[in-house]
């Protein structure tokens, strides 16, 4: 049905709300694509400005749609749940979802660390670490942005290694035979800097989530300090508390 009735108790917001939903659920709208715009939908429709906003603001809190202010309406992409309780790799966790994973190496160097980092690695005085700064992506859309440092006093060789093509947990699981057993993080949610923008693809401001902490092998020796920063748009965190009962 592609007409709404003025001769029912249902909302007209509500009927439009419901033929988009059909519209996009059908594929007739495609992830990502825009809507048509306010002013073709009162036409299409005949109806108000504010009957459109507020069809269009019920699918906005359902996340089917994103306003991009300046540009118009979008189907959303499906968010991606990432849950806290699982260690896994960016490619890992891609893989099982059946997306491809892709890294852009933007830098990678053997560096003294800031004092902060090394501590957290437990590194001697003027002790280096590979420094790694990637881009994920996801069927070739930016996702994350990955910070790491690792120790090198372990594998020497490790700055040598392809870190493009190949994940760091692959490479020193399987090339270093480093068993990762743990990590310690923690998770804040802030606003994208210009920098951190334009490599994820989002405007300056827009909500991202950051994963700071350490990982750790089955010896409960710092491997790795990271820093994952997480479109916010993409991205939804799975926690599933339990409740202790005293006694």
């Amino acid at each position: 049905m592609n007409r709404l009735s003025k001769n029912t108790v249902i909302p007209l917001y509500h009927q439009l709300a419901d033929l988009l939903r059909s519209k996009i659920s059908s594929g007739e709208y495609a992830l990502g694509q825009q809507l048509p715009s306010e002013r073709e939908l009162m036409s299409t429709y005949e109806i108000s400005r504010n009957t459109v906003r507020d069809a269009i603001d019920v699918l906005v809190q359902e996340g089917l749609v994103e306003r991009d202010h300046g540009r118009g309406t979008f189907v959303a992409l499906p968010k991606l749940k990432l849950g806290l309780t699982r260690m896994t790799s960016f490619s890992e966790d891609m893989r099982e979802r059946n997306l491809r994973p892709a890294s852009q190496l933007l830098n990678s160097e053997v560096i003294f660390p800031p004092d902060a980092v090394a501590a957290r690695l437990q590194a001697l005085p003027g002790e280096k670490v590979l420094y790694l700064k990637r881009l994920r992506l996801a069927d070739d859309l930016p996702m994350a942005i990955n910070i790491s440092y690792f120790t090198l006093t372990p594998f020497p060789d490790l700055a040598k290694e392809d870190f493009q093509d190949e994940s760091a947990y692959w490479i020193l699981e399987h090339k270093y035979q480093v068993r990762l057993s743990h990590a310690e993080q923690t998770m804040r949610a802030c606003s994208a800097t210009q920098n951190q923008a334009e490599l994820l693809k989002i405007a300056k401001g827009d909500p991202i989530l950051v994963i700071e902490g350490v990982a750790f092998n089955c010896d409960s020796v710092p491997i790795e300090f990271m820093t994952q920063i997480y479109r916010g748009d993409r991205y939804v965190f799975s926690i599933n508390p339990i409740r202790l009962h005293p006694g």
